[in-house]
C-alpha cells in the first residue's frame, strides 16, 4: 500500500520515509488547515492515490497525515480526538477532483454548505472541507515528493514555523520560494523580483542578502516611489562636498552606502523614466557621483522588486537584472494560511504584552500559540485576499479589535464572507463503520440482500418446535463468546437474526 494513503503506522510516527512511487508526480491531497485537538498539526498532508479501488478514510480509524518536506515524509500518524468519528468522511477519486461522503457523526461542511450525514458531493482543488468542532481540510494538489533541500537551508526549521529568512509556509511553493532566494543569493548576480502586494518581496531580498557571500556587508533599502526628479541622483549616487554650492556636505548615495553587500530598489516600476537612464548606465559601468566626472565601480548586489512586471521598466534595464524571482500570492498557496495566522498573531503578541497575556497559551509540545476559533480559518480559507499578507494582516487586526479581550479570536464580522456554494449532493446507503460490522452491532441488510448465516439444527428438533433458549442461557453465551455474534449464534444453534431479536426481546446490552 502507497504512503499516499496508508493505515499502517509504522513503529515510530517520527519515522521518515519515502513515498513509494515516486513515479506519480503529482496527486490530490487533503491539507490540515486548523485542528482543534492538536494544533501543531496544521499544514499536515494526506494524498490520495487515483488508481485505488477503494475509498480513502479520513477520521481516527482512517488514512495516516505527513509533514511533507523535500527530500522527506514524516508520517504523524491518523487523526486524534472525540469530535471526529473513526470513519468520519470517505474519499474516493472522481474526474479531476474527489468524491466527498459524509459517514460520520460530527457535521460537515464544504465550502460553508453543510453536506448531510449519508450524503456525498464533488469537490474540486480548492474548496474548504470543515469537520464542525475539530479541523478544516483544503482540497488541493500536490507532488507526491519534493526533492532534498538546498545545502544552505539546512538546518530546516521546525515544520509550521517562520524560517531564518522570515518565511512561512510548508506548501511546495513555500519551499520552491525557498529555491529560488538561495540560488538568487548564490548567483551573485542582480535579481528582479516580482509579485502581487504584499506577497512578501521584501524577505525575498533580505534573503538574498543573508544568503550571499555578501552577508557581512550592509543592507541598504531605497523606495523609488520617494525619489523626485530633482533629488533623485544625489540620493542614488551622492553628491560631491561643495557642490554645487560652497559649504554643502559631501552626500553618500545608496550605492555607495551599500558597497559590499545588498541594494535594494522597492517598487522599482515607480521610478521615473529619466532616472532609469541614469541606472541603466550604472548598472553597465559604475556610477559617477554628482559634481564628479569619474566613474566609480559598482561594488554591490542591487535586487530590484516591482509588482508592474515589465510595465513601468525601460526594457533594457530589465534585461540587466539577469535573475528573476517571482513571489506566490496567497490564492496560489491558500494551504500556508494557516501557518501565516499563527506567525503573524505570535508577532504581534510579542509586540503587545496585554494581547500576549489574554490571547496566548501553550500547547501540549510546550510551544506558543495564540486562540483562534475555526471560523477564522474557514473565513481566510475562503474569503479571497487580493492585498495578500497586508490583506490578511488587516484582517486579524479587526478580528483582535472585535475579541475585545475575549479569546478566542473569530472571523470579524465586518468584513463579508463568500456566500456557501451550492453543491450537487447525492444520496448515498447508509455506511457502516468496519467496527459496527465486526462486532456485529449493524442489523440492516445491504442492499445486495447478503445471506444469512443459519446453523444446522440439531438432530431430531424442527426449528418450528424448538423453544427460544432464556435470557440467562443466552447473555452466558454471549459473555463466553465476548460478544461475538455470528460465535453465539453458532453456540446457541440459532441464527444471529434470531440472537439479534432475542437480545432485544429481553434487553441485553454489552458490558
Amino acid at each position: 500500500m502507497s504512503d499516499t494513503g496508508n493505515t499502517t503506522s509504522p513503529a515510530d510516527p517520527s519515522e521518515r520515509v519515502h513515498p513509494s512511487n515516486p513515479a506519480d508526480a503529482w496527486a490530490l491531497a487533503f491539507v490540515i488547515c486548523h485542528c482543534v485537538p492538536e494544533p501543531r498539526r496544521a499544514g499536515e498532508v494526506a494524498l490520495f492515490d487515483a488508481r485505488a479501488s477503494w475509498p480513502f478514510v479520513i477520521g481516527r480509524t482512517g488514512t495516516h497525515f505527513f509533514q511533507q518536506r523535500p527530500g522527506e515524509m514524516i508520517d504523524c500518524g491518523r487523526l486524534r480526538g472525540d469530535t471526529i468519528s473513526g470513519e468520519q468522511l470517505l474519499v474516493s477519486s472522481e474526474g479531476d477532483g474527489l468524491r466527498v461522503r459524509n459517514v460520520g457523526r460530527a457535521p460537515v461542511f464544504v465550502d460553508g454548505t453543510r453536506l448531510p450525514r449519508h450524503a456525498s458531493a464533488h469537490v474540486l482543488p480548492g474548496a474548504v472541507v470543515e469537520v464542525y468542532g475539530h479541523s478544516i481540510f483544503l482540497v488541493t494538489r500536490r507532488p507526491v515528493s519534493l526533492p532534498p533541500p538546498h545545502r544552505l537551508l539546512f538546518p530546516m526549521h521546525p515544520f509550521g514555523e517562520i524560517d531564518s529568512m522570515g518565511f512561512a509556509g510548508e506548501s511546495p511553493l513555500a519551499w520552491q520560494q525557498r529555491e529560488e532566494t538561495v540560488a538568487a543569493a548564490q548567483a551573485g548576480r542582480n535579481v528582479l523580483v516580482y509579485g502581487e502586494t504584499g506577497t512578501g518581496k521584501d524577505l525575498v531580498a533580505h534573503g538574498i542578502h543573508d544568503k550571499s557571500f555578501r552577508a557581512q556587508g550592509p543592507f541598504v533599502i531605497a523606495h523609488c516611489p520617494d525619489f523626485t526628479s530633482e533629488l533623485v541622483a544625489v540620493r542614488l549616487f551622492g553628491g560631491r562636498k561643495n557642490w554645487p554650492n560652497p559649504g554643502t556636505p559631501e552626500t553618500i548615495g545608496y550605492f555607495g552606502a551599500a558597497e559590499g553587500g545588498t541594494l535594494f530598489l522597492d517598487e522599482i516600476g515607480e521610478m521615473p523614466e529619466a532616472m532609469q537612464a541614469k541606472l541603466l548606465g550604472a548598472l553597465e559601468s559604475g556610477y559617477t557621483v554628482v559634481g564628479e566626472t569619474e566613474r566609480r565601480p559598482l561594488r554591490c548586489v542591487v535586487v530590484a522588486a516591482t509588482n508592474r512586471g515589465d510595465t513601468g521598466m525601460k526594457h533594457d534595464v530589465r534585461r540587466r537584472f539577469d535573475v528573476l524571482v517571482v513571489t506566490p500570492s496567497l490564492a496560489e498557496r491558500r494551504e500556508d494560511i494557516a501557518q501565516m495566522i499563527s506567525c503573524l498573531l505570535l508577532e504581534r503578541a510579542r509586540e503587545n504584552t496585554e494581547f500576549a497575556a489574554k490571547f496566548l497559551e501553550t500547547d501540549a509540545s510546550g510551544r506558543p500559540r495564540v486562540r483562534i476559533d475555526a471560523s477564522l480559518v474557514a473565513g481566510l480559507l475562503r474569503c479571497p485576499l487580493p492585498g495578500n499578507l497586508r490583506e490578511l494582516d488587516s484582517i486579524l487586526g479587526m478580528a483582535i479589535a472585535e475579541a475585545r479581550g475575549e479569546p478566542p479570536l473569530r472571523w470579524p464580522s465586518r468584513v463579508p464572507l463568500p456566500a456557501p456554494a451550492p453543491l450537487q449532493l447525492v444520496q448515498e446507503t447508509p455506511h457502516h463503520s468496519a467496527d459496527a460490522l465486526i462486532q456485529g452491532l449493524d442489523r440492516r441488510p445491504a442492499p445486495t440482500q447478503p445471506p444469512k448465516i443459519v446453523c444446522a439444527e440439531p438432530p431430531g428438533v424442527a426449528s418450528g418446535d424448538r423453544p427460544d433458549p432464556s435470557r440467562e442461557r443466552v447473555l452466558e453465551v454471549l459473555n463466553e463468546k465476548q460478544w461475538r455474534f455470528t460465535r453465539a449464534a453458532e453456540a446457541l444453534g440459532i441464527s444471529i437474526d434470531k440472537l439479534f431479536r432475542l437480545r432485544e426481546k429481553y434487553g441485553l446490552r454489552e458490558p
